[in-house]
């Protein structure tokens, strides 16, 4: 006995697939960072009342204040100079005009007490001070969106045949009798 499986051909293509798709659309706004600066006044301060005194200007007190310091030296320093004048007039013996010497001296006379401040560089004195800056940051930011586009499918099927190339068969032999006796 003999068996024989059908045979089935089978002829395929692979088909194509085409897809077609345009670019997708970003629409997209932005809104800009922004930097606020603010820096307040700042304080300015001027004490010119040293240069004010240097220049004999300053307060009547600051001027009575200064001779009130002085004034044992002030009245000394007059006795002194009484007693020289006085001692110098009454030396007649020496000779000379001594009165008339005194005015000329009287004419050139600077007082030794100075009833102003001392003249300095440093009699106007300047102080600033700066405020800090105010600064407020606001960040930026984008928004977008993405549009895509429709895919386009082309489908090709490709070529299918099939064919029966041989039938199942089922041959049986019998065996062979011997018929001879």
């Amino acid at each position: 006995m003999s068996q024989h499986f059908a045979r089935i051909a089978v002829d395929a293509d692979v088909g194509t697939l085409t897809q077609r798709q345009q670019h997708a659309r970003i629409q997209w706004q932005t809104t800009p960072a922004q930097l606020h600066m603010q820096t307040p006044k700042g304080k300015l301060e001027i004490d010119a009342s040293a240069a004010r005194d240097a220049l004999g200007s300053g307060t009547t007190k600051q001027m009575i204040d200064r001779a009130n310091e002085n004034a044992k030296k002030l009245v000394m320093d007059a006795i002194a100079h009484i007693t020289q004048t006085g001692n110098r007039l009454a030396a007649i013996e020496q000779g000379g005009d001594a009165i008339a010497d005194l005015a000329v001296e009287a004419t050139q006379y600077k007082n030794p007490y100075a009833y102003v401040g001392s003249a300095s560089s440093d009699n106007v004195r300047i102080a600033y001070t700066a405020q800090p800056p105010q600064i407020t940051a606001t960040p930026g930011h984008i928004a977008f969106e993405v549009i895509p586009h429709e895919t386009h499918n082309t489908y090709e099927r490709g070529k299918y045949t099939s064919q029966m190339e041989q039938y199942n068969r089922l041959t049986i032999t019998p065996p062979a009798i011997d018929v001879q006796m």
